[in-house]
């Protein structure tokens, strides 16, 4: 944590502000931060879903962040969620055609929650991620790195955009499932690679799932729609399953999404933004994903 607040002292890039920390008496870790808007969770349950541009703002802010906390500092966030995402302020406007209430133009986030920070020293096959936006190498044990970032972000933009979750559920088959329903075909080798005993036992002899028994669970795969038949926007649509990509080393990196076409179309100020990756010299590579 002190590694990050020290990092940005000019306030440069999108994450939560660390006036202080400390422990209480209770030896509870306490952090002071500026007072921000509500989280992006919160927004879309009483609001409903982000319009394009205020979506591709919020992306090429969370990805230049992500860049810098990836490239720059060498720390992966491992718990991003809409929860985790505020608004800078309470600010909003009424759009005058559609009535519909608004954040305001340009729309700021800040990314927190860095308490589950860790860098690449720390144990890579331990459970990360709220299960709604956990990737699949994390589920089956396969070890993560920078990249499982990235699919909570597919994750989360998928909700942001839609109103909903991509994967409700908390049961790893079930979860698996609903991933082949919505993206494609798990790679068969996986099976045969699987990190845990119980990552193991969800593959059959012939490396495919398990079939889900459970009828709750059976029904929400049945509902379950690929997410080219639910996100009309192609461009937004080839930016998820970029992000969604099973094989981790294709997977888009933090950068290449804050550069996607999806993020120019709809924001086309953010190639003149101080953190665009061309307006900033001296960039470290991106890691090995």
């Amino acid at each position: 944590m002190e590694k990050v607040r020290q990092s940005d002292p000019s306030d440069r890039f999108s994450l939560m502000k660390i006036q202080r920390y400390f422990q209480n008496e209770t030896s509870h870790m306490c952090i002071v931060m500026p007072k921000y808007g509500p989280c992006l969770l919160d927004w879309i349950m009483k609001h409903g879903a982000f319009s394009h541009r205020h979506l591709a703002q919020i992306i090429f802010q969370a990805g230049t962040a992500l860049d810098y906390f990836h490239t720059e500092l060498r720390l992966m966030h491992t718990d991003l969620k809409p929860e985790n995402m505020l608004l800078e302020t309470s600010e909003t406007v009424v759009d005058p055609v559609t009535r519909k209430t608004m954040p305001a133009d340009p729309c700021r986030i800040r990314i927190c929650d860095l308490g589950g920070c860790c860098d690449e020293r720390h144990s890579r096959t331990a459970i990360v991620s709220t299960r709604h936006y956990r990737s699949p190498e994390v589920v089956l044990g396969l070890g993560w790195m920078y990249s499982t970032d990235m699919w909570s972000m597919g994750c989360i933009i998928y909700e942001l955009h839609t109103g909903k979750l991509l994967y409700d559920t908390h049961d790893n088959l079930e979860h698996l499932h609903l991933m082949e329903k919505t993206l494609g075909r798990l790679p068969p080798e996986w099976a045969g690679r699987c990190g845990t005993e119980e990552a193991r036992q969800l593959y059959n002899s012939v490396a495919q799932l398990r079939p889900c028994t459970d009828p709750k669970h059976l029904a929400r795969i049945a509902r379950a729609r690929p997410v080219r038949e639910v996100v009309s926007d192609k461009l937004l649509c080839d930016l998820i399953y970029g992000l969604l990509h099973f094989d981790r080393q294709k997977r888009l990196t933090a950068r290449q999404m804050t550069t996607h076409p999806y993020v120019l179309k709809y924001y086309p100020e953010a190639r003149h933004h101080p953190n665009f990756p061309d307006n900033r010299p001296n960039l470290r590579p991106t890691p090995l994903m």
